[in-house]
């Protein structure tokens, strides 16, 4: 209980460390003024950046998804597969990114897939995921970046080589551990331990992680492409280098924990960068929140039903395993 609870005081610890920043850089610009380039946004390109976010970007996602799960044990139907995808969002826009990824673990358990596949299917996205953000952080190192920049787009370079690193290095360890030293394990965790390995290590063939890159890589450039959109809604001029800097910037910021729907944190982040490739402070937060706002709302539309469906097959399914418990004397 002791541990649990210092991790729970150090988790809020950071998420107010990360508040105090993203609200001290917020203070900072002139919230008036980018409420006035809000209220002058063109909403069609609003409204178009919301039509990549709900079907592109997610889209690709599912299909990232899919590709891993192919390989693992259980069924779950494309269509299935995309209203968790969906729901998770969901819940990860507005509560945290931990509650979403939670909700989306019942859900596939729920169609039979193992923990321990789902986990490994989990971990191997976020490896990818890094990996996709690095390429496009080494690209922009070889050009000519502010300096304010150029520090987030090395640690983000360095972060995905090291996250593939230790994601291959613990496959190798895994297989040769299994190959000179395998004594049926003996224990729960053991057991499980051992699945995950060989679901990690059954996730490393080369078609298989080629395709899931691929699948990330164009939802990361649907995700560029809904700031290029969200900037042409301002009547700024769309700058490539500047949305690539900017979606570095802003998913490096949630690494760390953060505020509820990363509410103040997202916008900070994603202005931070703006400003430093020389767009005007009001029209950068400004651009932040309206990036923002094409992320959530139309996840959050469609995935609320799915969101919804999720919770009740949730209470049934620990209604059923109730019923099954034997009777205590």
């Amino acid at each position: 209980m002791g541990r649990r609870a210092l991790k729970r005081y150090l988790h809020w610890a950071a998420m107010l460390v990360v508040a105090i920043l993203a609200i001290h850089f917020l203070r900072r610009l002139d919230p008036k003024r980018a409420i006035a380039e809000v209220e002058n946004a063109h909403i069609g390109w609003l409204l178009l950046a919301m039509l990549v976010n709900a079907t592109l970007r997610v889209g690709t996602r599912v299909l990232r998804t899919r590709s891993l799960l192919q390989k693992m044990p259980g069924r779950v139907p494309l269509k299935e597969l995309a209203a968790f995808v969906y729901g998770s969002m969901a819940l990860g826009y507005v509560v945290s990114p931990i509650a979403g990824s939670a909700a989306r673990v019942f859900a596939l358990q729920h169609h039979g897939v193992p923990s321990e596949s789902v986990v490994a299917i989990s971990l191997w996205e976020k490896v990818i995921t890094a990996c996709t953000i690095a390429v496009f952080s080494a690209v922009m190192l070889f050009g000519d970046n502010p300096s304010e920049v150029h520090y987030p787009l090395l640690v983000a370079t360095v972060l995905g080589v090291s996250a593939l690193s230790i994601a291959l290095l613990a496959v190798a360890a895994f297989r040769y551990i299994e190959r000179h030293h395998a004594p049926p394990p003996t224990s729960r965790v053991r057991r499980w331990l051992v699945k995950l390995g060989s679901a990690l290590a059954t996730l490393t063939k080369l078609s298989v992680l080629v395709r899931t890159f691929i699948w990330s890589a164009l939802s990361e450039l649907c995700d560029i492409a809904m700031l290029a959109l969200v900037m042409h809604s301002l009547g700024l001029p769309v700058d490539l280098a500047a949305c690539v800097l900017a979606f570095v910037v802003m998913n490096i910021s949630t690494v760390l924990p953060s505020t509820p729907g990363q509410l103040g944190v997202f916008e900070a982040a994603t202005a931070y960068a703006l400003v430093a490739a020389g767009v005007a402070s009001e029209r950068a937060l400004a651009a932040g929140f309206l990036y923002h706002l094409v992320h959530v709302v139309p996840v959050f539309l469609v995935g609320l039903p799915s969101l919804l469906r999720i919770r009740v097959d949730r209470r049934n399914d620990e209604i059923a395993r109730s019923m099954r418990m034997p009777a205590q004397s």
